[in-house]
């Protein structure tokens, strides 16, 4: 995460930290084992007081699930490699989930999705992602997302 803090760092950093940088980055990966490690050294919520409290957040691939309710969405693509109990992600989009690599021939599988979970569901193309700053959700990237609703 920004300016030389990665995952494989997070121990060495306390969560007010994020105070010193303009911006968070959060990537890909497995999305199971990334939420596990943000409750792990407590940067879930920090995360969530530093977008909703002026800072900027990005979101690419697993990073943007993250931003949403629940990771479930990713179970078609990621392995839960590490057992995790809970699926409840930082919910910085008023109760949305969130698609990666999306492709309009999916669209049916993410309708079920929706459906399913009784909750909308922002589908980003792999080269799109989300930006929370302020509170303020926009999709960010190269390519746009849709909203898939139940």
């Amino acid at each position: 995460m920004g300016s030389g803090v990665d995952l494989s760092d997070l121990a060495s950093h306390d969560p007010g930290d994020l105070s010193e940088f303009d911006g968070v980055y959060i990537g890909g990966g497995n999305t199971f084992r990334l939420l596990h490690l943000l409750r792990e050294h407590s940067l879930d919520a920090a995360l969530k007081r530093y977008a909703f409290g002026g800072g900027a957040v990005y979101g690419g691939s697993a990073g943007a699930i993250l931003m949403g309710s629940d990771i479930l969405s990713c179970a078609h693509d990621d392995a839960d490699v590490i057992g995790l109990q809970s699926t409840t992600a930082l919910n910085f989009l008023g109760g949305h989930d969130v698609w990666c690599h999306y492709q309009p021939e999916q669209h049916a599988q993410v309708q079920a999705y929706a459906d399913l979970h009784q909750r909308p569901v922002y589908a980003l193309p792999a080269r799109g992602g989300l930006v929370v700053h302020s509170g303020q959700i926009e999709f960010g990237g190269f390519e746009p997302g849709v909203t898939v609703r139940p």
